[in-house]
């Protein structure tokens, strides 16, 4: 089987949906940066080098998740479509996206409360591994923050599932994760 990588429109939508998004995640994220980076050594903090490479790391790590979860919701969409035509599944996967997207849109303009539930969902998933990132803090080198990073990634955020209800459009696991990497990489802040 040949596999290789065409441009998607959905890599431009998510990049710019993470960008957009950026504040929001500022605002959220930017807190466990900031509490990740506290509680590092003061000679890891104070070594410029080595606390991007820490930074960094949390962020690879982070954005690693969102790509395995886009390639999950890729797998999904083929299994749940196989009993439509492709044609009349793809419309139906943009249909519930384009229906996640204003729902999402709604709540953070403060028109749609309940949309916070979505975010519940992950809940379930997120106490369940949520002790292993516990146990790499505090973290000392790069591969703790990868690892750290790469748990971090399945917080529940209704902004990432947003961005994965693009993904489920995307047509195959390979396009599911290649959107979901390039959000991650529109919601990078180092």
């Amino acid at each position: 089987m040949h596999v290789y990588l065409d441009f998607n429109a959905s890599y431009l939508a998510a990049f710019v949906m993470g960008l957009l998004s950026s504040l929001h995640c500022i605002g959220m994220c930017g807190s466990i940066i900031g509490t990740l980076t506290y509680s590092l050594k003061p000679e890891l903090r104070n070594d410029k080098r080595r606390l991007f490479e820490i930074v960094l790391n949390y962020n690879l790590g982070r954005i690693f998740s969102y790509a395995l979860a886009g390639a999950l919701v890729g797998a999904v969409q083929i299994f749940l479509s196989m009993p439509f035509s492709q044609g009349q599944a793809h419309r139906l996967l943009q249909i519930l996206s384009a229906a996640v997207m204003a729902g999402a849109g709604l709540y953070l303009g403060g028109w749609f409360p309940r949309f916070a539930y979505i975010e519940k969902m992950g809940s379930r998933f997120w106490k369940c591994i949520e002790p292993l990132g516990r146990r790499l803090i505090p973290v000392q080198n790069r591969t703790q923050a990868l690892l750290f990073g790469m748990v971090w990634g399945w917080l529940p955020c209704g902004l990432i599932y947003t961005a994965l209800a693009l993904a489920a459009t995307a047509q195959g696991i390979v396009h599911s994760a290649m959107t979901m990497l390039a959000s991650g990489w529109g919601l990078y802040q180092p």
